[in-house]
């Protein structure tokens, strides 16, 4: 997969102004990790690359419970977040191939 060599400029950790290329991300966010984002705990993601996360782009955490008690499906519970960095460790062996962690952060209103 070719990988996109956007750069980016941090001030204080703020992302400047959406990157042109940004792209909307709607991820599947079990219970307990829906929960750690929302309560401000976890502000990190580490999923599968099959998208190519990139610095910028936006992730809609959307609840699923996976069942089967209660029923798999979505809660109708949401959250946006911002990825303002994104480490792809396989070349260094720290991570599985194909896999990343980002940090996210509340959107600015």
């Amino acid at each position: 997969m070719e990988r996109n060599t956007r750069t980016v400029c941090l001030w204080y950790g703020r992302l400047s102004e959406p990157f042109p290329e940004a792209k909307t991300h709607d991820l599947k966010t079990w219970p307990i990790f829906f929960a750690l984002v929302a309560g401000g705990h976890k502000s990190f993601e580490v999923r599968r690359n099959d998208r190519d996360f990139q610095m910028g782009d936006t992730l809609i955490l959307r609840e699923w419970e996976p069942g089967p008690y209660p029923p798999e499906g979505y809660t109708g519970h949401e959250l946006r977040r911002r990825v303002h960095w994104v480490f792809d460790g396989a070349g260094l062996g720290l991570l599985a191939e194909g896999v990343v962690v980002m940090e996210i952060r509340e959107e600015a209103p």
